[in-house]
């Protein structure tokens, strides 16, 4: 993110276009020269211009809290959360609680001790002596003032209120402006900056919020300000949601400390880069530049709380905001699960939740999906339920329109962004097939997702960390921990750095078709090019009701060993040649050519690498994974998924039985293409 070595170079201009490679450079070599460092001499100032203590936004919260309608349980929630915080139990990545006390110890585990903090020039972002730099950020993001503002939203109970000021103040004394590393990285303070003004707006009627701190906040606001506009251009070399975060922390100060001369330009500035970043970042289909659910969810809470700012103070909001908000939404919704409110898991996922305001876990989409209909159409997209939540407190109840207007639920096919989604009645396969034009995030083309009755039993690994200290939590985004066919000890594309690929990977559609409850897609792959070998490979999906088929055929022009594999999030029970999950009900999976099948399955342990799933950054939990290997110069291979309710769902039942009774036939051709027909259509 911060560092750049030269042997990679070519590399970076690969995955950067020439702008963003002029902009990276220009970044490091401030960065190495002492650029940044000298011209902050003189920024050690009070605001001597400002007329005002603060200039207040129109308070968010509490405006809902008269007419809110919030279940006793979801209240109860809330306070919940609200006192763990002041207990110093803090939830990391959205995810599970971690003792840090409160205040938390805001460079715990970092090198430096917080008496000599090194200039944030001196400090790297990736450095396996001092381990994930993430960690230490997590705190200092003040994630944790949400929980605290819904309990004061709901109780005006004033220890919340002087929690948070209690632990800014504290924050101002461990890290003096620009020093430390809480200070690396652009981002990092644009988000302190956006949290902090959200907090000036929920807690401006406490008695908590003095004169004297909220002074001490507008000068702490001004300092992060100056830091983000040094480092602007890098984070639009990123193309990625650093940029978009920057821009609405720059935004978020313009509107909060509009009485200092310099605030009209920062929000010329903020405007002209949110509306280059929805050009740049979101394709026309509706997909995110990054390639990750979890990132363009991250991106559209910033772009939700700009349009937020923008609403408030009575300014029109550009057009780019609702088409953008349409179109995702259009997008996230055709892979949601309708029972849970969750997407796969697919691409890096470091668990960011910029709203977390709902008792929903942190996996369901449908608070986002809810609030993007309400903005795009007026109507919601979900009945009435918790996911409500944070519509509410963002925008009103009034808001919260009756009308509900959902897109169809059917399979969706988007071609240029190479996302595919097949859904039968009780369903559905997630693929992912990219001809890649951004730069790769993760080695996992051609994965699959499947989800049945509300249940992700072929699923994403996700991420670990980005940058684990020891090696084996390295292989969250190889190919071999996803879902794929490949090739053994190999990934599709070579990594180069912590973030970034070469020999990026290709993948084209070359079939579908649709008829009546049955359809299929076929996709060939571009991969592997490092390897010696020149490899075709395919892989076609063909669903009939809630039954599906997989079948990968890879061809090499000399001899290797070939992997199919697959992570199970269920324990599996092997019954006549068949995978069955011990909990699941009317599933099982069965594969071809037909072997024995326990000595490809293992449960994973702390020894092993491979088969471990991560729900949430930094948090590793062992899962089952099946994993069948060939040698020679060709695979040829089959899987069986057999979801179907009713009387050909026995999880005993082979596949040619369960063809018998849905009167198919299947064949495969010189490919291994599954041609499958009606029976009294076959001749």
């Amino acid at each position: 993110m911060c560092t750049m070595n030269l042997r990679v170079l070519p590399v970076i201009l690969e995955n950067y276009n020439l702008k963003a490679f002029y902009r990276r450079c220009t970044y490091e070599l401030c960065r190495r020269t002492g650029f940044y460092r000298l011209s902050e001499n003189k920024r050690k100032r009070l605001l001597q211009e400002s007329q005002e203590v603060f200039v207040w936004l129109p308070n968010i919260m509490t405006k809902a809290t008269s007419k809110i309608s919030l279940h006793e349980t979801v209240k109860e929630e809330a306070i919940e959360r609200a006192n763990d915080v002041l207990n110093g139990k803090l939830r990391f990545f959205a995810g599970q609680k971690q003792m840090c006390g409160f205040p938390p110890k805001w460079m715990k585990d970092f090198e430096y001790s917080g008496v000599h903090l090194p200039h944030w020039t001196a400090i790297r972002t990736i450095d396996a002596r001092q381990g994930d730099i993430k960690l230490v950020w997590e705190p200092s993001r003040f994630l944790f003032t949400f929980d605290l503002a819904r309990a004061f939203a709901l109780t005006s109970d004033e220890q919340y209120a002087e929690a948070f000021w209690k632990a800014f103040e504290d924050w101002e004394k461990s890290n003096p402006p620009y020093y430390g590393p809480n200070w690396l990285c652009g981002q990092e303070t644009a988000l302190r900056i956006i949290v902090w003004v959200f907090a000036a707006s929920v807690f401006s009627s406490a008695l908590a919020s003095t004169r004297e701190r909220t002074g001490l906040l507008k000068e702490a606001i001004y300092f992060h300000v100056l830091r983000v506009l040094q480092t602007r251009k890098y984070a639009l070399s990123q193309r990625n949601n650093h940029a978009i975060t920057e821009a609405v922390g720059l935004l978020s100060a313009a509107y909060t400390l509009a009485d200092i001369p310099e605030s009209k330009n920062w929000k010329k500035k903020a405007l002209a880069q949110i509306a280059e970043c929805i050009e740049d970042q979101f394709s026309h289909e509706g997909a995110y530049i990054q390639h990750s659910f979890n990132y363009q969810r991250f991106a559209l809470e910033l772009l939700v709380w700009a349009f937020l700012l923008i609403e408030q103070n009575r300014e029109e909001v550009p057009d780019e905001f609702y088409h953008v908000f349409s179109k995702s939404f259009e997008f996230l919704y055709s892979f949601v699960d309708h029972e849970t409110g969750a997407l796969p898991q697919y691409g890096p996922d470091d668990g960011t939740l910029l709203f977390p305001l709902t008792a929903c876990k942190r996996r369901d989409f449908r608070p986002l999906l809810q609030v993007l209909s309400l903005l795009s159409t007026g109507s919601r997209s979900f009945p009435a339920g918790p996911w409500d939540e944070e519509a509410i407190w963002l925008f009103g109840e009034e808001r919260l329109s009756e009308k509900r207007q959902s897109p169809s639920a059917d399979s969706a096919f988007y071609e240029k962004s190479g996302y595919y989604v097949l859904r039968g009645p009780n369903s559905h396969l997630f693929l992912r097939a990219a001809d890649y034009k951004t730069r790769p995030s993760q080695a996992d083309n051609l994965h699959i997702d499947f989800w049945h009755k509300g249940k992700n039993f072929l699923f994403d690994p996700g991420t670990y960390s980005y940058n684990p200290l020891q090696s084996k939590w390295k292989v969250f985004e190889t190919s071999f921990s996803h879902n794929v066919a490949g090739v053994v000890g190999n990934d599709q594309m070579d990594r180069v750095g912590s973030f970034m690929w070469k020999n990026w990977v290709h993948s084209a559609l070359v079939d579908k078709w649709h008829e009546e409850d049955m359809e299929y897609i076929e996709f060939v792959q571009n991969a592997y090019k490092s390897t010696g070998f020149k490899i075709f490979q395919r892989r076609g999906v063909l669903r009939f009701s809630d039954s599906y088929w997989i079948v990968d055929n890879l061809e090499a022009d000399k001899e290797c060993d070939f992997f199919v594999g697959f992570n199970l999030m269920e324990e599996p029970v092997i019954k006549k040649g068949c995978l069955i999950p011990r909990r699941g009900k009317n599933l099982m999976m069965q594969f071809f050519p037909e072997e024995a099948l326990a000595e490809y399955l293992w449960h994973m342990n702390e020894d092993s690498s491979l088969g471990w799933r991560a729900e949430t950054y930094y948090q590793a939990e062992p899962r089952w994974r099946f994993e069948r290997r060939f040698h020679g110069r060709s695979l040829k291979h089959l899987t069986f998924i057999n979801g179907i309710s009713g009387a050909c769902s026995g999880p005993e039942r082979h596949l040619l039985e369960v063809l018998e009774e849905l009167q198919l036939v299947l064949q495969f051709d010189s490919r291994v293409r599954p041609m499958v027909t009606k029976r009294q259509m076959a001749k």
